[in-house]
């Protein structure tokens, strides 16, 4: 992601029961634990607007900076 190259996100796969499923992905981000998308319709659009939310900015600028995370709600 060039727009927010500080950000950590990671794309996992969604545990699916059936195996002749088609696969489907969730977007975590790992500077705010326990933030995930999880509807792949709106999954990337959802999720820039996290990356822009001023909580998750703080979190980013206090890991870059060395400084404790603040509590993200």
């Amino acid at each position: 992601m060039s727009k927010y190259p500080n950000d950590r996100i990671e794309i996992v796969p969604k545990a699916n029961a059936d195996p002749n499923a088609a696969a489907e992905w969730k977007v975590k981000c790992l500077d705010c634990p326990g933030k995930v998308r999880k509807n792949p319709e709106e999954t990337l659009s959802g999720f820039e607007v996290h990356l822009k939310n001023r909580n998750h900015r703080r979190a980013v600028d206090a890991r870059l900076s060395g400084k404790p995370q603040p509590a993200v709600v």
